[in-house]
């Protein structure tokens, strides 16, 4: 069994807060094999499976003892009822498919000595960490999950949220769909989860007509361009209700993650990249997590490849999305093809950011060798 090494510091909610709402991306993935004996105890396991990160742990004595012994009370959310209540509350918004895993196996959560999560936060996306990142904070037990993007999150080794932290909800860590049997962890569809089953779900969330917000953002959701380019013939400026923040986001960004490129396109008026998500960042610093031609329908709807979108900052500045790309996202082959593609579309390679061109930053940090091939196939690109 190969395993998958993990190594972006951030994944946006792209990859698992938002998915299309006729995804099947879950039941359609290969079932992932592991063999427990395999498994060293208090060694996290990470494997890649429907795009995902997953966790997969072996807990010593001691972290079951622990996990046992622990205050629930300190936890966000315990019952299992609320939890998929709240799942259903965001459709369409989030893939529906996820949702009806998210029945079988919530209830599961505690059933095995052996951990299966997704190893994302539920929140904004972030990869989370195994007992590291706590900072100057004391964390909640010895053996837990850290979100390092936001302070006081803190996950226990089921997943399960900490009380503590400054969002205004909680969510446990998503599972994904696994069994074990005979020594043998299979994650994927071993449920006989059916795409027809999904069809008929997203039957009761249809929309013809948009009278309120909540028709509008559902059509975006489902993809209903047609219905949405009519409304805005009548509404060209949008309300201030709908320009408003329902999902704590624009249309746009709600087009753009739900990948409805067409859709976003409609939006020709209002922030665009520039709006400041929940993370801090502006919008367009997500864009650091896409590649290839979904890239370039980024930089059609108006991606500045020059634009200080990220706010992480670098001795107090700003920096474009491709100083953040280049460092954590991609291997050396897609991050090429992202390098000749943004250059394609306006990148300038001599602009300084924080003080250093692309070139400097990306020798800083150790990544000189990669730009030194770009180079090679940007100045063949150019002779040709």
């Amino acid at each position: 069994m190969k395993k998958h090494l993990i190594v972006t510091i951030l994944i946006f909610s792209q990859s698992l807060a938002l998915a299309n709402h006729d995804s099947t991306e879950w039941i359609d993935a290969p079932i992932l094999e592991i063999e427990i004996k395999s498994l060293k105890s208090g060694e996290l396991n990470t494997y890649e499976w429907a795009g995902l990160p997953i966790f997969v742990l072996k807990p010593t004595n001691a972290q079951l003892r622990e996990l046992k012994s622990l205050d629930t009370t300190k936890l966000g959310l315990t019952n299992v009822t609320q939890e998929i209540e709240l799942a259903s509350k965001e459709l369409p918004y989030r893939g529906v498919e996820r949702l009806v895993f998210n029945k079988i196996m919530l209830p599961r959560r505690l059933d095995h000595n052996v951990i299966v999560l997704i190893g994302l936060s539920p929140y904004l996306g972030c990869a989370v960490y195994y007992n590291s990142y706590a900072g100057d904070e004391e964390p909640p037990v010895s053996n837990f999950f850290k979100n390092p993007c936001r302070e006081n999150m803190y996950f226990d080794l089921r997943g399960r949220v900490f009380k503590g932290h400054n969002f205004s909800y909680h969510k446990n860590m998503q599972i994904p769909p696994f069994t074990i049997s005979k020594g043998l962890i299979k994650i994927g569809n071993k449920f006989k989860v059916s795409k027809q089953g999904i069809s008929d779900l997203l039957k009761t969330y249809e929309v013809d007509q948009i009278s309120t917000e909540h028709d509008f953002f559902r059509a975006i959701a489902l993809g209903k361009s047609e219905l949405i380019s009519e409304y805005l013939k009548q509404e060209p400026n949008l309300s201030k209700q709908i320009q408003g923040t329902y999902g704590k986001g624009t249309p746009f960004l709600h087009a753009i993650m739900l990948k409805h490129y067409d859709i976003a396109a409609l939006f020709d008026k209002g922030p665009k990249f520039e709006q400041v998500t929940s993370s801090g960042n502006q919008f367009g610093c997500a864009m650091q997590y896409y590649s290839g031609d979904r890239l370039q329908k980024l930089f059609n709807l108006g991606l500045d490849p020059n634009a200080k979108y990220c706010s992480h900052e670098i001795n107090g500045c700003s920096v474009p999305f491709i100083y953040e790309s280049v460092i954590y996202q991609f291997s050396e082959k897609e991050q090429i093809a992202n390098l000749l593609l943004s250059t394609r579309n306006g990148l300038d390679l001599d602009q300084k950011h924080c003080g250093y061109t692309l070139k400097e930053y990306m020798g800083k940090h150790g990544k000189g060798d990669w730009y030194e091939k770009f180079e090679l196939q940007l100045n063949k690109k150019a002779a040709n």
